[in-house]
């Protein structure tokens, strides 16, 4: 859900609780503002485990163990490859 409607509606929440004098609607108004007041927070805060199970540091890291990257990895297997070429 949206973070901007989740704010409005503890907004709203808020000027029907400030306005109502009945207790059991305002147990119920106010229920509903804690209600929505944590699905922002959860919003606002996904739990690691549930966004995202594939770490892209671990699938591809940027360093190797024998130091450089896979870019300059793929440099230098280019340019053995040119030297085989040109050895032909």
């Amino acid at each position: 859900m949206d973070k901007t409607v989740v704010r409005l509606n503890i907004e709203h929440y808020r000027k029907l609780l400030a306005a109502e004098t009945d207790e059991k609607k305002r147990e119920i108004l106010d229920r509903l503002r804690a209600e929505e007041e944590a699905k922002l927070t959860a919003l606002m805060d996904p739990p690691e485990d549930k966004t995202s199970k594939h770490d892209p540091e671990k699938a591809c890291p940027r360093t190797r163990s024998g130091g450089g990257n896979r870019f300059s990895e793929k440099i230098i297997l280019h340019q053995n490859v040119r030297t085989t070429i040109d050895s032909i």
